[in-house]
């Protein structure tokens, strides 16, 4: 019985190849050398292997030379048990085990196919061609992994837009993906190979979802207009900031600070020691304007959200897939703090609205004036230099880094590089989450639908507000009344559509996707954490001095921040389990959670950096409010961009086999995420981030 589903799942070349490896009749005096008689290659005699390699190499009655010609080679030299062939043969993909735990991606071995090097053996010169080769259901097409591979037209296959919660919203009804990897000569093409398993598969109800191949020559660039401005624009950026460092260090050799005061001033900016200097100063003075808690703040939500994403993005690939579903789907509250990591968002969101408003009134109290040009553009220049070079990276030169099992799919039709070249001013211009529907969700960084939230939310600040700064009382019900609204508004949404009460794994995917499109990528969905900020950045400006509290008043307000935050975190956990089952609508638990829940975390937050702030936080402000935590705090920003890309390019497109999914294994590979977001991030940030806004405060004090 088991055999037989099992059959039904994994088709083809897999049983083929446990076929080989059960038969008692295999002549092992025929067959090959010793070095393919291991586990689960089975013996391979010429009999067999002809009727194996149907599934590994093109047919022969269907290519022409000199394909045909060294695929012949490779049927002559493997039974003269020459080595090279022995070498194909072995780096074939074959059943694997573990296969019912989710091992499920036969890859082979890449390296040994590309170091396959044919001699020149008659007419025969040809090297190693490594191919991924995917199957789908004549009548189903595959469930892989929700909408994280793109669409049908393209293949969607090999497409690095995993995002997290429409691939959970996919995952109930699963079916696994038969993808093995196979050797060829390089003369065939992925096209003759793909044809000629059509033939082959098609009498199993399948069809070829795709073929990717790959020799060992190194990627290069097509040099198009956009390669040749992006390189133009990286090359004057990197000599810009070298020739600015040379004249930094001269002066401070040689004393002559007045020139910085010069037109220098606008090549220092650029300088990449003095930008080195304060992206990574510490400073332990003590100041009551600046909230120093909300460095550690900054930095554990940045790394709640990678830990979340390396979750979510490696499980389909993993060995022991199933297996690690099930323990990474119980209910224990690890799990539920990564299942449920979305208000590591909402942390942003709070902290952006709150030093917008700490920032506004500062200002407005110093000159009584609100400079609506000085306010946009420094947020547009703030936040849209390092997405656009960031892009423009992405889209030029992430196919040349990548060297893995997929790697050829990373300039296809909906990789990294494809998106990026036509997506990335959704992106820079802060609109992504506008196109967020079932027809057209691409975009060059995913995280940017975040972005474009948080401008939006920017926007319309002056006008939610000043009144609150001109006319207190009255602004303050006019607050008041847009923070009620935010919390009416995703409630009432939820009703009319019957929702979920957040982006949950028990969800039909139609669901999920409403869900995203109406609430979770929606500004005035997303506003509650926002406004709770807004509330604190004026009750911090206006009550400079220390407040005191009573000892019953700080003990509740920590009770209370910590039932809230706890029951946003651990609120869901029936929901998500994915037992297969959809629960019922339950309009009361979903109204309720979707309405309230960002605004009970904004609330909880608002407490503990008000506590902090003024004394009361102890242990908590003595963790936040280290010294060590500046450095890393200042380039979440740019971390926030850079790391699933990051991710993408390790974990999917140089992947060459499969990890072994383990919290600790999570953990260290997260670890590993960000200190390579962090060396990425402190480029862009000396490329991009540091000299514009250095030459904002040039250009803004020449005004003044």
């Amino acid at each position: 019985m088991v055999e037989e589903a099992t059959k039904a799942l994994f088709p083809g070349p897999l049983w083929m190849a446990l076929d080989v490896a059960q038969d008692p009749d295999g002549d092992a005096a025929d067959g090959p050398p010793p070095l393919l008689q291991a586990p689960g290659a089975g013996v391979l005699n010429s009999e067999r292997t002809l009727n194996l390699a149907r599934y590994y190499l093109p047919d022969l009655d269907m290519v022409s030379d000199p394909c045909k010609s060294d695929v012949r080679a490779f049927y002559r030299s493997f039974l003269q048990k020459k080595l090279w062939a022995a070498k194909m043969v072995d780096s074939w993909g074959k059943l694997p085990d573990g296969v019912l735990d989710g091992n499920m991606q036969a890859f082979g071995s890449l390296d040994e196919c590309l170091s396959i090097h044919v001699e020149p053996e008659g007419s025969n010169h040809f090297k190693g061609q490594y191919c991924v080769i995917s199957f789908k259901n004549a009548t189903q097409a595959n469930v892989t992994a929700g909408e994280s591979f793109g669409n049908e037209e393209e293949t969607r296959l090999a497409d690095p837009r995993l995002r997290l919660a429409p691939f959970i919203g996919s995952f109930g009804p699963f079916m696994p993906v038969a993808m093995y990897g196979t050797c060829q000569p390089s003369t065939c093409t992925d096209d003759q190979l793909a044809e000629s398993l059509s033939n082959v598969v098609k009498t199993q109800g399948l069809n070829v979802s795709f073929v990717m191949c790959q020799t060992d020559a190194p990627p290069t660039l097509d040099y198009n207009a956009g390669d040749v401005i992006m390189i133009v624009v990286l090359t004057l950026l990197c000599l810009t900031a070298v020739a600015a460092t040379v004249v930094d260090v001269w002066i401070i050799n040689t004393d002559q600070q007045d020139l910085r005061n010069g037109r220098l001033k606008y090549l220092l900016v650029f300088s990449i020691y003095t930008n080195l200097t304060k992206m990574f100063r510490i400073n332990t003075s003590k100041n009551s304007e600046v909230i120093s808690c909300l460095h550690g703040m900054r930095v554990l939500s940045m790394t709640w959200v990678v830990w979340g994403h390396q979750m979510g993005l490696t499980l389909f690939f993993s060995i022991n897939a199933f297996s690690a579903a099930a323990k990474y789907l119980q209910n224990s509250w690890m799990n539920q703090i990564i299942l449920n990591a979305f208000p590591s968002v909402d942390s942003f969101f709070f902290m952006s609205g709150l030093l917008v408003a700490y920032g506004l009134t500062k200002e407005f109290e110093r000159t009584r004036k609100f400079n609506p040009l000085v306010y946009y553009i420094h947020r547009f220049i703030r936040l849209s230099p390092p997405i656009l070079l960031l892009s423009g990276f992405l889209a030029v030169f992430s196919p040349l880094l990548v060297r893995g099992v997929l790697a050829p799919s990373s300039d296809a039709p909906g990789s990294l590089s494809s998106l990026c070249r036509r997506y990335w001013w959704r992106d820079a211009f802060f609109m992504t989450n506008f196109f967020f529907s079932e027809s057209n969700t691409d975009s060059c960084l995913g995280v940017c639908w975040y972005t474009a939230v948080d401008f939006q939310l920017f926007l319309v600040t002056p006008l939610i507000f000043l009144p609150l700064l001109y006319r207190r009382k009255p602004g303050a019900v006019w607050m008041g009344f847009v923070t009620l609204l935010s919390v009416i508004i995703p409630a009432t949404i939820t009703a009319v559509n019957e929702l979920p009460p957040a982006t949950i794994l028990d969800i039909t995917p139609e669901k999920s996707m409403a869900e995203m499109k109406l609430i979770y990528t929606a500004p005035w969905c997303r506003a509650p954490p926002y406004l709770m900020g807004m509330w604190l950045g004026y009750i911090l400006w206006t009550c400079r001095e220390k407040v005191t509290l009573k000892k019953w008043q700080v003990v509740g307000g920590w009770c209370a921040a910590i039932a809230m935050a706890l029951a946003v975190i651990f609120g869901l956990q029936d929901y998500n389990t994915l037992s297969g089952q959809v629960l019922p609508y339950d309009p009361v638990v979903s109204i309720l959670y979707s309405g309230l829940h960002r605004l009970a975390w904004g609330a909880a937050l608002l407490w503990v950096v008000f506590a902090c702030h003024n004394g009361y936080g102890g242990p908590v402000n003595d963790f936040l409010s280290h010294p060590s935590w500046q450095p890393v705090s200042r380039l979440t920003y740019t971390m926030f961009l850079v790391a699933i890309p990051i991710q993408m390019m390790i974990y999917f497109y140089s992947m060459h086999m499969q990890l072994y999914f383990s919290h600790l294994n999570k953990i260290l590979e997260t670890v590993g995420v960000l200190f390579l977001s962090g060396l990425a991030a402190v480029g862009i940030s000396l490329l991009a981030e540091a000299p514009v806004l250095g030459m904002e405060r040039i250009l803004l004090r020449k005004s003044q």
